[in-house]
């Protein structure tokens, strides 16, 4: 089995992304960086050197405080209080804080982020780089994280859930406490998780991590904790010091609401032109820009008759009161998906950005709003992509001949499939060559005895059955033990499916990293670091031995 697959095999991503990834000339403008040149990452530093970033000590200030009250390690805080130093720079990557530490991928992403600032700092010895995750705690969508899927003691892969909320509850989701469930669903995760000094590990980090009913909180101290001793550094987006940073931006995009809206229109539409699709929809006068209320709950700012005003709040504040907060409190305005990466730039001096291929695709509409506000947008990268295996499992695949790529198909034609590989060649052939010459050699024998005695009838008759009833058994004996071989092949077919692409999604989107370390332990981590390439464009199957 080949230990990676290219991603054109893969079933995940969308044509912008790939075109982008290979060096397209026809989405290049939209990128404003050819991360495939020998230099990019010395023509960013330049770029970087000529832009000031007024906020930063006041920045690392705050995140190392919320650092160590996560409990970051010494390495981690190290890295964020170097944050404030001109020398220092950032390679960003993000996620939802999904419960229980969400999908794989959010792990994955922050494996590349690490591995990138490894890389340049080997490169540019002179300077260092830090590694950051954003949690994007000033998202809204608590359909998103409120579930967890994570592999059981019998490797199927099982749901715990916090209650859903009203679809009108746009609070945000660090405003949201849920410390009256947590603790349930933490249980119910007792018996989902091995028994075993691994399973128990991961219980007791996860109980520790989500002690205080808070997503967010609960996100970030895993994360920390299951990259202890690396530099990442964790961020937590609604941090108020996080969001003043970008204060110019915020006051910009409302004093010249309509030219903002305007150029998202036109990129919108050039990139329907050139035959994509868009990853974020956005109406006309859409400014990528939320207002909270007092109960942190999110309203969309628009554009309406050629000012910033509320798009469902017409009792809350008007144009005039929008800017006069903007510049007051920026802190009450998040940014949207496609602005969002403008913040991350404007924070710090961002010399590369990791994501999804959804992600990179939608950042084609960002950097319109980049040149909007004269910035350049950080080289893109994707992100680690994988499915984890154990080495047992991975021999399966061998056995069944298969590359994991056939696992992506749905689950009954992996089944059958897998009949079909494992099944002896030529077994029905010979069989129903058996049985015809028996029943051929039978009637010739018939014939010639009854020429020597026609007496011979009845007794050849006997003898006959006889011989019939056995070969007949034999056939049904091939029959039952093939029928057990099948169940048993479609069993283990049934199992790898399930384990890389569970309900036809691959692994990565889906399955808690909770549950690899719960059988493999803490430090699986820096066994997969070893074995991952952050410059890689393909998805990358990992062994977790």
């Amino acid at each position: 089995m080949k230990r990676s697959i290219p991603l054109d095999s893969y079933p995940a991503g969308n044509q912008l992304s790939r075109d982008y990834l290979a060096g397209s000339a026809r989405v290049a403008d939209w990128y404003h960086h050819d991360i495939r040149s020998a230099d990019w990452d010395s023509r960013r530093l330049a770029e970087l050197e000529q832009r000031s970033f007024p906020d930063r000590e006041r920045l690392a200030q705050s995140i190392l405080g919320r650092m160590s009250a996560w409990g970051a390690s010494p390495a981690a805080l190290e890295a964020a209080a170097s944050l404030a130093d001109p020398g220092t720079y950032v390679i960003t990557t993000g996620q939802q804080a999904g419960l229980f530490g969400g999908p794989l991928y959010s792990p994955l992403k922050a494996m590349a982020v690490i591995l990138h600032a490894r890389r340049l700092a080997q490169r540019f010895p002179h300077l260092k780089f830090v590694p950051v995750f954003g949690i994007a705690a000033i998202d809204s969508d608590f359909e998103e994280v409120r579930c967890a899927s994570l592999y059981d003691r019998g490797w199927e892969l099982r749901q715990l859930c916090l209650e859903p909320q009203p679809d009108d509850d746009n609070r945000i989701i660090s405003a949201r406490d849920l410390s009256a469930e947590l603790p349930a669903l933490l249980d119910a995760l007792a018996d989902v998780l091995p028994d075993s000094e691994h399973g128990i590990w991961t219980l007791a980090t996860l109980r520790e991590s989500y002690s205080d009913g808070s997503l967010v909180n609960g996100f970030a101290r895993w994360m920390l904790r299951i990259f202890a001793g690396t530099e990442l550094v964790v961020l937590d987006s609604s941090d108020p010091q996080y969001l003043r940073c970008s204060a110019d931006l915020l006051l910009r995009q409302l004093e010249q609401a309509s030219q903002a809206a305007a150029l998202l229109a036109g990129r919108n539409s050039r990139i329907r032109e050139a035959g994509y699709e868009l990853q974020v929809e956005s109406q006309a006068g859409d400014l990528q820009l939320f207002w909270l209320d007092d109960e942190r709950r999110r309203h969309k700012v628009i554009v309406q008759d050629g000012r910033a005003a509320l798009r469902d709040n017409p009792d809350g504040p008007d144009s005039a009161e929008l800017l006069r907060m903007a510049v007051a409190s920026p802190e009450r305005f998040v940014p949207g998906a496609l602005l969002g990466p403008l913040w991350q730039d404007r924070m710090l001096p961002n010399i590369a950005w990791v994501g999804g291929m959804a992600e990179i695709a939608y950042r084609a509409q960002s950097s319109a709003l980049y040149e909007f506000h004269g910035l350049r947008m950080a080289p893109s990268f994707l992100r680690s992509s994988a499915t984890l295996l154990t080495e047992r499992q991975a021999q399966q695949l061998d056995e069944f001949g298969w590359e994991l790529t056939e696992l992506y198909r749905p689950q009954h034609e992996v089944e059958a499939l897998a009949v079909e590989k494992l099944r002896p060649q030529g077994l029905d052939e010979a069989v129903s060559s058996y049985l015809q010459t028996l029943e051929g050699a039978d009637s010739t024998l018939l014939d010639l005895a009854l020429r020597v005695d026609p007496n011979l009838d009845q007794s050849f008759a006997t003898i006959r059955s006889n011989i019939l009833k056995t070969a007949d058994k034999l056939e049904k004996k091939i029959t039952s033990s093939l029928k057990r071989h099948n169940e048993t092949i479609t069993r283990r077919a049934a199992s790898l499916h399930g384990l890389a692409n569970p309900g036809n999604v691959p692994q990565e989107r889906v399955a808690g990293y909770a549950s690899m370390l719960a059988r493999h332990g803490e430090s699986l981590t820096g066994r997969l670091l070893e074995q991952l390439d952050p410059l890689a464009t393909e998805h990358r199957v990992l062994i977790m031995d």
